[in-house]
């Protein structure tokens, strides 16, 4: 065993011990170990026991301990029914999605031969499992202490992620894109995660921390909290993701527009700055838009530009939805379905349509993306309005961190991610649970004010 596993091991077992006094500071513990959870290094199994890793065991622990904790704290379940159905919808469509999908697996072709065992485990017990811990810092996170420790930790694993990204990409890189294939390549293959879902994970970070620049008024906090987004925004640069980039603007017009409105005027210089300072980046956006002079043009390349989404991936899948628009045809359709035979004879068999939409119309029809752009839409909406609250600086910071880590996957949604629960998406599943925390705290000051000032008014 290398000395790597052996301190793994140890701060596992650790926090597994601690959880019994604290479970959750052992949950944020965990949280940041989701750092490494894709890591090739690893362990995926224990004994050779499927879904038996050290992460997992560590969440089964910390689950066990707060539910027996939930008495001796006074814990009580106390989310709004209505958010309550909307949640259950969600994972009732993931369900009925995976059910479609497991009586289904004779059809996956034989490189891509799924059993029931790991198919279960990757459709409906890992998704499931990454939203845990943010139903658990919805019950727990019951103080201004333990909501700032679990929101410094979801941060600090965007960070993480950016520090891999240097670790693995050479600087050179932000001046130099001819190369930048080789280097994509590597991210995946030492981290477990595609450039992509890295890239929205940093998104949604640093623009989190700017929204929690109004929790820290002492000057040594806002200085760590610029280092750090200074990381986070060469870890974005290196990632050379389009999508990123993208999603970056989108995210931060978001801001302009509800959080902080000269963002809107400063974004365009900012643009102007970095298009000059790092040439990386606006030769990754043009690739495929069409270059020379007036006198030698040449024609915008489609399949270029939108990495053959476009013009080889979407054309047969929007065919296959069509096929069955209510319902569609249950998890990892592009794999079951005649739209994989389709792609092969193009010379390519993505397991991913490239559009979280796209793939949720294709796995669970319009009913589907109905009740989950409902859960987005009702998140969204209360992002907006945690981040516009005037009286408390904590609540706008967790509604801004939500709306940066939300917007930032419905963006980068258009070419890529998945609206399922996945590993990247757990950092927001985090800052989800800790946004309706203080969202059912500030209606309960709403209604304990509105009452205090009907009882002034009856007695005065």
């Amino acid at each position: 065993m290398s000395i790597r596993l052996l301190l793994l091991s140890a701060i596992i077992i650790g926090l597994a011990l601690y959880a019994w006094r604290d479970w959750f500071k052992s949950l944020c513990g965990l949280i940041l170990l989701t750092t490494i959870l894709e890591h090739p290094e690893m362990p995926k199994h224990i004994m050779g026991i499927q879904g038996l890793n050290p992460w997992n065991t560590l969440l089964a622990v910390v689950v066990v301990a707060w539910l027996c904790a939930r008495r001796r704290e006074g814990l009580r379940w106390d989310l709004p029914g209505y958010a309550g159905w909307v949640f259950l919808g969600y994972v009732g469509c993931t369900f009925v999605a995976y059910v479609r999908g497991v009586f289904d697996l004779s059809s996956f072709p034989s490189e891509h031969r799924e059993s029931f065992l790991g198919f279960t485990t990757d459709e409906i017990i890992n998704p499931i499992k990454l939203m845990v811990p943010g139903l658990m810092l919805y019950d727990g996170a019951r103080s201004r202490k333990r909501i700032v420790l679990a929101l410094t930790c979801v941060l600090l694993v965007g960070v993480g992620f950016a520090l891999q990204i240097i670790k693995y990409v050479p600087l050179g890189v932000l001046v130099d894109p001819s190369d930048f294939m080789k280097f994509r390549y590597r991210i995946n293959r030492n981290t477990g995660m595609d450039p992509n879902d890295i890239a929205m994970i940093l998104v949604g970070t640093f623009w989190s921390m700017m929204a929690t620049l109004v929790i820290w008024k002492r000057r040594r906090g806002r200085v760590l909290v610029a280092g750090a987004a200074a990381v986070l925004l060469v870890g974005i640069g290196l990632c050379q993701s389009r999508a990123g980039y993208v999603s970056f603007v989108g995210v931060g017009m978001l801001f302009g527009i509800f959080i902080w409105r000269p963002l809107l005027g400063i974004l365009p210089m900012m643009g102007i700055v970095v298009f000059l300072a790092v040439p990386s980046i606006p030769a990754r956006l043009g690739m495929g838009f069409a270059v020379g002079n007036a006198s030698s043009q040449t024609a915008n390349d489609l399949d270029v530009i939108t990495a053959g989404r476009m013009t080889k991936i979407w054309p047969p899948v929007f065919e296959q939805i069509s096929a069955s628009p209510l319902i569609g045809e249950g998890r990892r359709a592009i794999l079951r379905t005649p739209v994989h035979k389709a792609l092969a004879k193009k010379g390519i068999a993505p397991g991913h349509p490239h559009n979280a939409y796209l793939e949720v119309l294709l796995d669970a029809g319009v009913a589907g993306l109905f009740v989950i752009l409902a859960l987005y839409g009702l998140l969204f909406g209360i992002a907006i309005r945690l981040c516009r609250t005037p009286t408390n600086a904590l609540v706008r910071a967790i509604g801004g961190a939500a709306l940066a880590m939300i917007s930032a996957l419905l963006i980068t949604g258009l070419s890529s991610q998945s609206l399922f629960p996945t590993t990247s998406l757990f950092g927001m599943w985090c800052v989800i649970g800790l946004m309706l925390r203080a969202f059912v705290l500030t209606r309960s000051n709403a209604t304990a004010d509105a009452q205090n000032l009907r009882r002034r008014q009856y007695h005065g």
